[in-house]
């Protein structure tokens, strides 16, 4: 066992770690870490958090298998809290496998779950940062839809309603709002010894009125029956994980805005590393289902990942 470095308060303020891939770029969010010594081959598998994109941006830019369970699903209980109403204990390992056996050990009493046929039906889902997103993240993306349907998954195009671009957005509200209010006896007693990125959030809440903040609680509230109407008749939803590869530089770790779009509705989420040429970076696969679906989506991984692996000439780790 050990301990791995993280961001402060697991926010914004990265740390000293570096992406084992390439030293000068960024390892990723809060639970950098965890992803950086495990893709340097330092240990099996690690623990991180998750309030905006901090299990699945690591695991997209140091290219490993993370899971972030259904919000609530595993215990917090010792986890300093930073916004409750996301933030969620998840895991990296090096396969989807391995992401299936942690998951026995902290997820009491999970199912079992298998497709009858093998064949899963995939929503592909560009979501509305596709815009965002680098040509090579689309190209990468857009084969593995391809790949799968190849290998006879039922793969459709779904497109979320409208209403769902102002989600980024409010999860970073009330990401900011409950972070203040987590953060309230620090702030008053130790302002000096804190980050710019936290003065900031802290000037972020500050700015938000209470009734701001409600609306924007009850906006995602009311988006909920219309998330479950669009991804509960698939097995699992696919999207990038991140906009593009790792940044150069330690200092800022690029939008999460591709993950907060499930975070806000407290929905599993998991990275697949996507296959790529010698030499080039990472890019990740972000792998989405239905609340407390954890069952289905962690065999939906594995059979997903095995598809990539088999399309790619290697056997399933």
């Amino acid at each position: 066992m050990g301990k791995t470095a993280t961001a402060e308060f697991a926010f914004m303020h990265t740390g000293p770690t570096r992406n084992p891939h390439d030293l000068s770029r960024t390892p990723g969010s809060s639970s950098a870490g965890s992803a950086a010594g495990l893709a340097a081959g330092l240990f099996a598998a690690a623990l991180g958090t998750q309030t905006a994109g901090s299990l699945i941006k690591p695991a997209s830019y140091c290219g490993l298998h993370a899971y972030k369970p259904s919000h609530n699903l595993v215990s917090l209980e010792g986890v300093k809290p930073l916004a409750p109403s996301f933030d969620t204990a998840g895991w990296y390992a090096a396969s989807a496998r391995d992401l299936s056996l942690i998951a026995r050990v902290l997820i009491p009493g999970l199912p079992r779950y298998a497709v009858a046929n093998g064949r899963l039906k995939i929503g592909f889902c560009r979501t509305p940062y596709w815009g965002m997103a680098d040509p090579d993240v689309h190209q990468a993306v857009t084969a593995a839809a391809t790949a799968f349907a190849e290998r006879g998954h039922g793969v459709d195009e779904i497109v979320l309603p409208s209403a769902f671009e102002t989600v980024a957005r409010d999860h970073q509200i009330i990401n900011d709002c409950e972070g203040a209010r987590a953060l309230h006896k620090e702030q008053r007693t130790s302002i000096e010894l804190m980050s710019p990125e936290l003065a900031e959030m802290f000037a972020r809440a500050s700015a938000i009125s209470w009734q701001d903040e409600v609306a924007t609680r009850n906006r995602l509230a009311l988006l909920v029956s219309a998330m479950n109407a669009t991804i509960e008749p698939y097995d699992a939803v696919i999207a990038p994980s991140c906009a593009h590869v790792a940044p150069v530089g330690l200092a800022a770790t690029g939008t999460s805005d591709f993950i907060r779009l499930w975070t806000a509705f407290g929905l599993p989420q998991a990275n697949i590393p996507l296959m790529r040429n010698d030499g080039e970076l990472p890019i990740g696969l972000q792998v989405i289902g239905s609340a407390f679906s954890d069952a289905k989506l962690l065999h939906c991984i594995e059979v997903l990942s095995g598809t990539l692996n088999h399309r790619a000439g290697h056997a399933q780790p």
